[in-house]
């Protein structure tokens, strides 16, 4: 498990930023004449007939997206696309437990739950959608004076009335597959969860903090287990609202392990965050599945793609809350 060469849902697509366009708002002007245009509603989109992103044209918009935030998320193919936030209009939107919302003329769909059965370039395009104006919605007011926030033309920056420019934010966050010298995986239960539910470890970067660090931080303030070796896995954008998950693999410390006497002994849920942390084989995952007594993430989320890369494929029947 070193590397991976899957595709990861919310990372997938060719989605060209543009970013020369979005500093010309008359390219703007020209773009969106023309372009394809998506309707957000919180964590998720405006869905057709099929459960794909509702598509428009500029001419078939409805009339609530007259005044809702608009920003250019860039080309596929050539194409230029833009999204309309309708959050306000539809007065919310999914959630990861409340998958589908119905609303007076709308469905809409959580990228979460429904971005594994669409189009790579639609993911990546509903991926950067939801990203962009989940920032908007949350920061209004500048950090440093408390003005008023204006959104430039194109979404992808703001300017208080005193000039301060302000950019969306994005927090990196760890999530780590652990292994034991048996090829063990370790998977816990936050204890905020439903019971059964169970993933790997993750946790934000601090101030300051190498993610290398906040990789052994977490893991030992979370379930006291001491790593050894650390490995680049893959990354992934994970909008809810607006985190870059970057994955590793670690491995147990060998030495601790061994005078432990087993990874098993290492273990120490801290109680509050972790209620329960385990060592599963591969053998004891699939009995935990079959009986129903364990549920892993779905398959949008890159705690998925570490499991069942340790896992092999077998176990993607069993993916999703």
């Amino acid at each position: 498990m070193v590397g991976y060469d899957g595709d990861l849902i919310l990372a997938r697509g060719n989605l060209d930023r543009d970013e020369l366009s979005r500093n010309d708002p008359q390219r703007l002007a020209e773009l969106a004449e023309n372009a394809g245009y998506l309707l957000i509603s919180g964590w998720g989109a405006v869905l057709d007939n099929d459960g794909a992103p509702l598509l428009l044209s500029r001419g078939e918009l409805p009339r609530a997206t007259a005044d809702s935030p608009t920003v250019y998320l860039g080309k596929v193919a050539g194409r230029p696309y833009f999204a309309c936030d309708l959050t306000t209009v539809i007065g919310g939107g999914p959630t990861r437990d409340n998958p589908e919302v119905d609303a007076p003329g709308y469905r809409i769909g959580s990228l979460q739950n429904y971005a594994p059965s669409w189009s790579a370039d639609m993911s990546a395009l509903v991926t950067a959608a939801v990203a962009i104006l989940n920032t908007w919605r949350a920061t209004r007011w500048c950090a440093v004076c408390g003005q008023r926030i204006t959104v430039d033309s194109s979404g992808w920056s703001g300017q208080c009335p005193e000039g301060h420019v302000v950019f969306p934010r994005t927090d990196p966050a760890v999530i780590m597959a652990v292994l034991d010298s048996n090829d063990r995986i370790l998977l816990a239960h936050n204890a905020r969860w439903p019971a059964g539910r169970h993933s790997v470890l993750a946790g934000f970067a601090e101030a300051g903090e190498s993610l290398e660090a906040a990789v052994r931080r977490e893991v030992r303030e979370e379930v006291g287990v001491p790593l050894g070796e650390i490995s680049y896995f893959a990354s992934q954008p994970w909008p809810f609202p607006r985190s870059l998950m970057i994955a590793y693999v670690a491995r147990v410390e060998p030495e601790a392990e061994v005078r432990a006497g087993g990874a098993d002994a290492l273990v120490r849920v801290d109680g509050e965050e972790i209620d329960h942390a385990a060592f599963y084989s591969a053998a004891q995952l699939d009995a935990a599945l079959r009986e129903g007594s364990l549920t892993l993430p779905g398959p949008s989320s890159v705690a998925a793609a570490l499991i069942t890369e340790w896992y092999g494929p077998e176990i993607r029947p069993y993916l999703g809350w």
